[in-house]
């Protein structure tokens, strides 16, 4: 009933539990509840399969739906792992790079050559 939007005080009422305290003085009229009930009553039945196929159908969709993220998740996942390994691999080049970079400016000459084609810029 409550899948239906039936309100749970009305299905409280049916089923014979109390309601909330702040429902208590917004009771719903016989007729709202016998309304109510006429439109719920396909999904009260026990007798009859009609209900219990749709809901094997929703239940179905909602597996495939399930079946569907799990999937994207693990090619996500995947995709993460192939873009760590391509960021590690350029974080190695850098450091060589950087490393390379460092030798070169520790030798006297190259500075000397640089400070100059600076210059001439």
């Amino acid at each position: 009933m409550e899948i239906n939007g039936i309100n749970s005080n009305i299905i409280d009422g049916f089923l014979g539990h109390s309601v909330d305290y702040d429902s208590a003085y917004s009771q719903q009229t016989e007729e709202e509840l016998a309304k109510a009930y006429l439109e719920a009553e396909e999904d009260l039945r026990i007798s009859e399969k009609k209900g219990i196929e749709e809901y094997d159908e929703k239940l179905d969709a909602f597996g495939k739906t399930i079946e569907e993220l799990v999937q994207e998740k693990k090619r996500l996942e995947e995709e993460i792992a192939e873009l760590k390994e391509k960021y590690e691999r350029i974080e190695e080049r850098r450091e060589e790079s950087d490393e390379i970079m460092n030798r070169l400016f520790q030798d006297e000459e190259f500075r000397e050559f640089v400070k100059e084609k600076l210059k001439e810029l």
